[in-house]
Formats: C-alpha cells, sequence, structure tokens
C-alpha cells in the first residue's frame, strides 16, 4: 500500500508531532530541535501558540534544525522534506503511524516514530 498526503494532510501530521512531546522524546535521545529565533519572531502573531508559529516557519519556506548531540550530525526539517517525507509513503510502519495520527489516536510515541521516519528513513531511538 502507498500511502499519499496532501497540504492540509502534512501539516496536520506535523502539527501533531509538534504538539505531543514527540520533540521532547527525541531531545531525550540526544536529539535537539532549533530554529532561527528571527524567522520565529517575524512568524509569530499575537494568540499563535508556539507549536502553531513553528508550523508557519516551516510552511513560509524555514526550517527546523535537529542536530544529534551525540553523533554531531544534524537533519533540517523543511516544507520540501515533509512533501517528499509523506508523499508516496511505502513503508507499511510508517503508513501506520501516519494513519493512527491523522485519526487523532496518536502520542508523543507515535509521533516519535513519524518524526523519526521523516528525519533519517526509519525508526533509530526507541
Amino acid at each position: 500500500m502507498k500511502l499519499s498526503l496532501n497540504k492540509e494532510e502534512r501539516n496536520k501530521v506535523i502539527l501533531d508531532v509538534l504538539c505531543n512531546g514527540a520533540i521532547g522524546f527525541l531531545e531525550q535521545s540526544g536529539v535537539e530541535m532549533t530554529y532561527s529565533d528571527q524567522d520565529y519572531k517575524k512568524t509569530r502573531v499575537k494568540g499563535d501558540c508556539y507549536e502553531d508559529v513553528l508550523l508557519k516557519i516551516l510552511n513560509s519556506g524555514g526550517k527546523l534544525e535537529f542536530i544529534d548531540n551525540e553523533g554531531d550530525e544534524s537533519k533540517t526539517l523543511t516544507d520540501e522534506v515533509l512533501t517528499k517525507a509523506l508523499t508516496n509513503i511505502e513503508n507499511q510502519d510508517f503508513a501506520d503511524y501516519v494513519i493512527t495520527l491523522l485519526k487523532e489516536e496518536g502520542d508523543a510515541e507515535t509521533g516519535l516514530c513519524v518524526l523519526q521516519f521523516i528525519l533519517y528513513d526509519e525508526v533509530i531511538f526507541g
């Protein structure tokens, strides 16, 4: 089975990942998320929550950096990366995790797995 998400579905999935604690779980594995403070300030509108601003940064051409403090490797999350990762998903485990998030039945662990598939093409950490 191939799974392909449209822009609205991709936004729903990545917002779920940003909101559900997956970023904190990844940080516990030594991978820290960073972004441009300038992009954040430029993108934020009064009333926006943190995660909405991060999604807006991605949608406006910005990026989120994920730096592996133990391996000195970094991965960049952009709208282009999301589009590529969430279009024509062939890996059944990845597709199952994404479908779980789309159904709003996921949790931080599900989000962590989706984020790892997006960044690394596999689940590396827990």
